[in-house]
């Protein structure tokens, strides 16, 4: 029988029964191809667009953009200082990363 190997702090064995997790890793990309097959039909024939459709209203973004901006600042700096304190604080990886 194998001896299990280290695996950072944790010992495993490559005989361990398969958890769900493992079990439906290999479903995905087969859910990924139905996903594909049922939805390719509904794309269509492309639709025509205008020239100027593509122009940008830019006076009647002037509001929104800089609000858009500031929540983007904020929550990255929030982000970025919360996983700074709960690393300083010896929170395990998985805290870290579900906060």
């Amino acid at each position: 029988m194998a001896q299990p190997r280290k695996s950072g702090s944790r010992y495993y064995s490559p005989s361990a029964p398969k958890t769900a997790a493992r079990r439906s890793a290999g479903s995905a990309p087969a859910a990924a191809a139905v996903a594909a097959a049922v939805s390719w039909p509904a794309g269509g024939e492309p639709v025509p667009v205008a020239p100027s459709a593509g122009r940008v209203r830019w006076r009647a973004l002037r509001s929104t953009v800089p609000a858009y901006a500031l929540f983007a600042a904020g929550y990255i700096t929030y982000i970025t200082f919360l996983s700074a304190y709960l690393l300083g604080r010896s929170a395990s990886t998985r805290t870290v990363g579900t906060t």
